[in-house]
């Protein structure tokens, strides 16, 4: 399957995943080495743990490198339309507060804004509306009115 990213998260996620093949393996094995100096594997919580988190890497891996191989760059948002990566401000008619969220994959990261994914069913919505447009959202248990109150780049 096809994953829009960014180039910024692209790059972060190629940063991850050069450091979960190389230094974070070796501190795994080193981990579990330190922890089979300990005696009887059997009851040996350091080293279950150790195992544990040389799974956990393992599985990130090949879901990084999946995700990377199917990977589609977009252009950083240009233009005011809600697009991929831009932070859009949005309000839900009945809420006193606009809510800010930076628009993409699940895998964008933002310091200061939760990401509102492009797969969701509000972010299906507000794709390509602008500043003052109206859209609604179909929620699980209602229609939800929304306002695009302000887009910026991320």
């Amino acid at each position: 399957m096809t994953q829009e990213l960014t180039q910024e998260a692209f790059d972060r996620l190629q940063e991850e995943l050069d450091w979960r093949t190389g230094k974070n393996v070796l501190d795994l094995a080193l981990m579990i080495e330190k922890a089979r100096e300990h005696g009887d594997l059997k009851e040996n919580g350091e080293y279950h743990a150790a195992k544990d988190a040389q799974g956990l890497n393992a599985a990130r891996v090949r879901e990084l490198e999946s995700l990377l191989k199917n990977a589609t760059i977009v252009q950083s948002a240009t233009g005011d339309t809600v697009q991929i990566g831009t932070i859009v401000e949005i309000k839900i008619e009945g809420d006193d507060e606009a809510t800010t969220y930076l628009v993409g994959s699940i895998e964008e990261q933002h310091d200061e804004f939760d990401v509102l994914s492009i797969d969701s069913p509000m972010g299906k919505v507000i794709l390509g509306a602008k500043p003052g447009d109206k859209v609604k959202f179909e929620g699980p248990r209602a229609t939800f009115d929304v306002e695009i109150v302000s887009i910026r780049k991320s």
